[in-house]
């Protein structure tokens, strides 16, 4: 008999895949103890939904957005907290019906991390690292395209995410990169 899935590893498979999360981590956003802090917010995850309950995706989005915004000084501007919010209080309620194929399944639709997303565009130093997207932010579950479109002018730059910007307070303001169809 397969063993049931846990909330926990629920949260944890979809913290491995958010994008935001992983790069605030890779980048040491938080500092040395970054990914302390992404361990850390997985029980705090759970905490928060054995403590309440009805929770609603965006209470979810927004609690997890206040923690990467204060323990790992980003702002998430992609749309990607209120995926995570959507997919935790769906595959909780599916926990809590004992659906387990269910949780499976969602569990197996999750992106993936891709660190290739984000390449230097400098070298790096201590005070000042520059970043940007060069693709597309992962479409929440859905498979990018890889079809060219013929009558695109091959001659036409394609378009590069801003680079993150940090403020005066020291954020970090992640924003979503073109989409592929974009021109």
């Amino acid at each position: 008999m397969e063993v049931p899935p846990t909330f926990e590893e629920a949260i944890r498979a979809a913290f491995r895949g958010w994008d935001a999360l992983q790069f605030a981590v890779d980048q040491h956003a938080g500092g040395l103890k970054s990914r302390q802090i992404a361990e850390w917010m997985i029980g705090a995850t759970e905490q928060y939904f054995a403590e309440n309950e009805d929770l609603e995706p965006d209470e979810v989005a927004d609690v997890l957005t206040d923690i990467m915004e204060e323990e790992l000084h980003v702002e998430v501007c992609d749309g990607s907290d209120k995926f995570i919010g959507e997919y935790l209080c769906r595959v909780h309620r599916l926990l809590l019906k004992k659906n387990y194929d269910a949780v499976r399944s969602e569990m197996s639709k999750l992106p993936s991390y891709n660190p290739a997303l984000f390449t230097m565009q400098s070298e790096p130093d201590e005070a000042d690292v520059s970043l940007s997207v060069v693709n597309s932010v992962v479409n929440h579950g859905e498979e990018a395209s890889e079809e060219s479109d013929s009558t695109e002018d091959e001659e036409t730059p394609k378009k590069v995410a801003e680079k993150p910007q940090v403020d005066d307070d020291g954020w970090t303001h992640v924003r979503r990169g073109p989409r592929k169809n974009d021109k």
